[in-house]
């Protein structure tokens, strides 16, 4: 299954609020494949478990050298080389906490064969994100806000 570049961009928008953040979104980001192929949810379940064990252990966060975006950029080239299938992207977007913007932020989308479509990853923690009343959340409470993909 695949979706197209607009049916994208139209699923990934579905968690931007209010509705210009909406256009906002699709005006930010950038799509270089015409068509994007979905993984299965086991695909993306045996690849996290790989993420988690042969790849994380060995990646250190340091600051403006290999930080969050860097994680997302491997964790996407790596699940589409894993895969063969162009279904992970890059999200930017705000992290909150407790209704404090953390700052700037890079995690990934990744298309997936299943009632939920566009799941969120967190790279760094090696999670799928949880969506609970229309947001995106982490384990340890972060709320992520997308602003735009790049894929």
């Amino acid at each position: 299954m695949f979706l197209t570049a607009p049916e994208l961009l139209y699923e990934a928008s579905k968690y931007c609020r209010p509705w210009w953040r909406k256009i906002l979104f699709a005006l930010r980001s950038h799509l270089y494949d015409t068509v994007y192929y979905m993984c299965t949810q086991t695909q993306l379940l045996d690849f996290l478990e790989w993420w988690r064990k042969e790849q994380l252990p060995y990646l250190v966060y340091t600051a403006e050298r290999f930080d969050c975006d860097d994680f997302a950029f491997l964790f996407k080239a790596l699940c589409v080389m894993k895969t063969h299938l162009n279904c992970s992207l890059l999200v930017g977007g705000e992290v909150w906490q407790n209704d404090e913007l953390l700052g700037l932020h890079a995690w990934n989308l990744v298309l997936v064969d299943a009632p939920r479509v566009v799941q969120f990853v967190e790279p760094q923690l090696g999670e799928i994100l949880q969506v609970k009343d229309g947001r995106i959340v982490s384990s340890d409470g972060w709320e992520y806000i997308p602003l735009w993909i790049v894929g």
